[in-house]
């Protein structure tokens, strides 16, 4: 087999049987980007490989931190953020929502102890 790449996301492969006997090739792209404020995320120099499924601290007794890129059936695309949120002006709260969104695909996701940001208040 010949793999072409003309993309700058990482993909992954896995050979199954949807409908036994009969062969399929499942193919896996994962794409990372830099979230910007208020603007559009740009593609990121350094791409996330595909992976298993991911433990927290590698821990396979620990709850998964991220689940396996190579899923046979995900009917639907997954979004993953990483970062830090903080509440906007100089009082802690107690929790904080964020907004996101791809194309027309709205998320919005909601955390708890929130530190203030570090800028002042007007």
């Amino acid at each position: 087999m010949r793999i072409v790449k003309e993309t700058p996301f990482e993909f992954g492969f896995l050979p199954w049987q949807v409908r036994p006997p009969e062969g399929a090739l499942m193919v896996f792209l994962k794409g990372t980007f830099d979230l910007v404020h208020d603007g559009v995320c740009a593609i990121a120099a350094e791409q996330a490989l595909t992976t298993g499924p991911l433990h927290w601290d590698d821990d396979p007794n620990q709850s998964l931190r991220l689940d396996s890129d190579f899923a046979v059936l995900k009917p639907r695309a997954e979004c993953h953020f990483v970062g830090h949120a903080h509440a906007p002006g100089v009082s802690p709260r107690a929790a904080c929502s964020q907004a996101s969104a791809s194309g027309r695909w709205p998320a919005a996701s909601r955390s708890s102890a929130i530190a203030p940001s570090t800028a002042t208040a007007p």
